[in-house]
């Protein structure tokens, strides 16, 4: 689930997953039951001067909750500092996300959040802008404890579903 609440520019943004990987009831014995809990809670700043313009700041702490069962000693906690910036103008973006702490065990989404540190940096092209349809082309570069580089490419179609 995620919630965005607004205050003329203020915002309040939280996200929160929960992952229970119980397996078929014929499992192995090297398959163990999985609980997982992801979250992240941010406060940000957006400044939207023209229809054309967007750009945003924000940052709050992202935390993860994981239990391997009779794999793991009891839960795994992890918490960091989460930080974002964007800059969006027309159809093409910029944006910037760092991670910043104890690394995290989600079981999915990007495993780079598994490290310590982590900075990602994209440029993006929204190549569809419809009322209930986007398009988004995404290359992302992946700076890994500071040290590593690496890069991944993602496009993405949305479809909306009316509500009227």
């Amino acid at each position: 689930t995620s919630g965005k609440t607004q205050w003329n520019q203020f915002f309040v943004q939280n996200h929160l997953l929960l992952n229970h990987l119980a397996h078929s009831a014929n499992r192995t014995p090297e398959e163990h039951v999985n609980d997982n809990l992801g979250y992240s809670v941010m406060v940000g700043y957006q400044i939207a001067e023209k229809e054309n313009l967007n750009i945003n700041f924000m940052a709050g702490v992202l935390g993860s909750v994981y239990r391997e069962r009779s794999v793991t000693d009891g839960f795994i906690y992890a918490e960091s500092l989460l930080a974002e910036a964007s800059l969006r103008y027309k159809n093409f973006g910029l944006r910037n996300v760092l991670h910043s702490g104890e690394g995290h065990t989600f079981l999915s989404g990007d495993p780079f959040y598994r490290l310590n540190n982590y900075n990602r940096t994209d440029i993006l092209w929204y190549f569809i802008r419809h009322r209930n349809v986007s398009g988004r082309f995404n290359l992302s570069f992946h700076l890994i404890d500071g040290k590593d580089l690496d890069q991944s490419q993602q496009i993405s179609i949305i479809y909306k579903i009316p509500s009227d």
